[in-house]
């Protein structure tokens, strides 16, 4: 067994950022490139991974964890010559002759902490910004998904110099150590209390960090919209990987004038999608072990489900639940679900809806369907969230070109296209001044005058 060296591994991928073989946009786009093949050709390891973790669908894991990071490296192939090129601005009088510009630079070693809900995704994901901002990475995957921690840890070592990109296998010790020699930049993607752990730990060096966290995302119905295709986007976006989604609806407040009729056609939808017996259906994951489905079956624990709630926790599977509620003090609502799970409420004002909402932290995403575009606006102005999807749910995630992220509680930073690459980024500044001349009032002893300098200054400056 080859003992973990986490100051050589860091050291390692400094020494090969060195070399300078990141820099050049074409080498980002080859080894982009080559990312791409190899995940392709480990295609099917990979949604047998997924599948014995998570007991995710053949295609379900395919869409959301191997397409979706595909997608991002075509998107950031075509784009990264354009992201690196420096910017020229303008220089003051006083800094003439001269010349100004700024251009993004790589950090040089990254660290990716990957959660264990989309084990692959949610790992590659960051890993694509990084590359394409021309940076080496370590991948630490979660142990809680070893099926495809091994899987990547296998797939990277046998197609990339490990100065490069290289995976760390193990627990929180591993993360630990990893953090304390000094990474230049740490991208986390989990819960809120681990996230807060690896700040704490970061700032001991200094250590520039993005997170990306969770939070309850609110869904509101507003009166008047089509039923059926709204049950149809919520309950996809609510059992998703059975419920263990970031963006994932975590609780649902319909206008009192759709309340019953939206309760009744969630549950055929739910009827539709994975049968009578969800349990059965090859369409519906399982938690990822029996110690988080423990938890879900006891927040189901003194609640009326008006549907479902089928739990067998040793065995991970807790049966997609529809939960009304009355009283926002209840276990439901004081923590994120985090599992198929949908606490469901009426609300008659959307303003004395938004100020309850308010007083809750800031979530990771925010969902409203509507026609009324009076209530967008409300709604864009009266809340706080990393994202809002209007009309959608988890849809939003899909898209290279929306910057994705959090907001105080639900995380840190941005992703995702030009937003990673910018985050996997530092911008230096560069001024290049001529020898011979320059601005001789500035240097002592000063000759001229306050008010004279005062008169010129927007002149100079």
């Amino acid at each position: 067994m080859i003992q973990f060296n986490p100051a050589a591994i860091i050291d390692a991928q400094k020494s090969h950022f060195a070399t300078g073989t990141t820099i050049r946009p074409v080498d980002r786009t080859r080894t982009l490139a080559h990312l791409k093949t190899t995940i392709e050709s480990n295609r099917q390891k990979i949604i047998d991974a997924l599948h014995e973790d998570l007991g995710k669908p053949p295609l379900e894991g395919y869409m959301s964890e191997i397409a979706y990071v595909l997608m991002q490296i075509e998107h950031d192939c075509r784009n990264i010559k354009k992201w690196s090129k420096k910017k020229k601005v303008s220089t003051p009088l006083v800094n003439q002759p001269g010349k100004s510009w700024y251009a993004p630079r790589p950090f040089g070693c990254t660290l990716i902490i990957g959660p264990w809900n989309y084990p692959f995704g949610l790992i590659f994901s960051p890993v694509v910004s990084s590359l394409a901002a021309g940076n080496c990475a370590i991948l630490k995957p979660s142990e809680y998904a070893p099926a495809t921690a091994s899987c990547i840890e296998a797939m990277i070592a046998q197609s990339f110099n490990p100065g490069l990109l290289t995976v760390i296998t193990g627990g929180p010790e591993e993360t630990k150590q990893l953090i304390a020699n000094n990474p230049d930049f740490i991208f986390f993607t989990g819960g809120g209390r681990t996230g807060k752990a690896v700040m704490e730990a970061a700032s001991r060096t200094l250590t520039p960090v993005a997170l990306e966290l969770g939070g309850k995302n609110p869904c509101i119905v507003d009166a008047g919209v089509p039923v059926k295709e709204t049950a149809k986007r919520i309950a996809w976006g609510k059992f998703l990987n059975a419920g263990q989604t970031c963006v994932s609806p975590d609780f649902l407040c319909a206008h009192e004038s759709v309340f019953d009729s939206l309760q009744k056609t969630l549950i055929e939808t739910i009827k539709d999608f994975y049968g009578d017996d969800p349990r059965t259906s090859p369409d519906f994951g399982r938690i990822i072990n029996p110690r988080h489905a423990h938890r879900l079956a006891d927040l189901l624990k003194d609640t009326k489900p008006s549907f479902g709630g089928a739990a067998d926790p040793d065995n991970r599977f807790i049966a997609p639940a529809i939960v009304p509620f009355d009283n926002w003090d209840i276990p439901l609502m004081d923590e994120e679900v985090f599992g198929p799970i949908l606490p469901i409420t009426s609300y008659s004002g959307l303003d004395t809806l938004l100020a309850r909402l308010r007083a809750l932290p800031a979530p990771l995403a925010l969902y409203c369907f509507t026609s009324d575009s009076a209530v967008k606006k409300n709604v864009l102005q009266e809340s706080r969230s990393g994202t809002v999807c209007f009309n959608g749910t988890a849809h939003a995630i899909v898209s290279s070109e929306l910057p994705f992220g959090g907001i105080g509680d639900s995380g840190i930073g941005r992703y995702h296209g030009k937003a990673g690459f910018d985050t996997f980024s530092y911008i230096r500044s560069v001024m290049d001044k001529h020898h011979g001349l320059g601005f001789s009032q500035m240097y002592p002893p000063y000759t001229k005058s306050v008010d004279f300098i005062s008169k010129i200054r927007k002149f100079l400056l």
